[in-house]
């Protein structure tokens, strides 16, 4: 069983995460830390660690509830389709499908992080 406060924490991390991509998505600033990595795979790691806190803030929903994942690779697409009409980005089909690679390889590790003393609360 989860805490009300461990709740409240991912929610919480879950919001700023979210903030902070829309941020990045759509900022014409150069910002050298994210423009280090390569594109793809700062989509990837940023959706993966969005469907663990997604999954985290919504404990009573089973893991393999894909609505909600539904609906975070429609808040990537949303991301694409705001960037498509600014002058400084365009819609990338490769972003979304990145995006749910992430989504897809956080639903991979589930039986590894079922087993891990630090995660598998979650589930418990």
């Amino acid at each position: 069983m989860t805490h009300p406060q461990q709740v409240y924490i991912a929610r919480s991390s879950l919001l700023l995460t979210l903030v902070a991509i829309l941020f990045l998505a759509t900022t014409a600033r150069h910002l050298p830390v994210v423009e280090n990595l390569n594109d793809k795979l700062n989509h990837l790691l940023a959706f993966f660690v969005l469907a663990m806190q997604l999954d985290f803030s919504f404990p009573d929903q089973k893991s393999t509830y894909y609505p909600k994942y539904i609906a975070l690779l429609l808040y990537g697409i949303l991301l694409e389709c705001i960037q498509n009409f600014l002058p400084h980005r365009t819609f990338s089909l490769a972003d979304v499908l990145a995006d749910g690679a992430g989504i897809i390889l956080y639903l991979s590790c589930h039986p590894l992080f079922r087993k891990l003393p630090l995660l598998k609360r979650r589930w418990h």
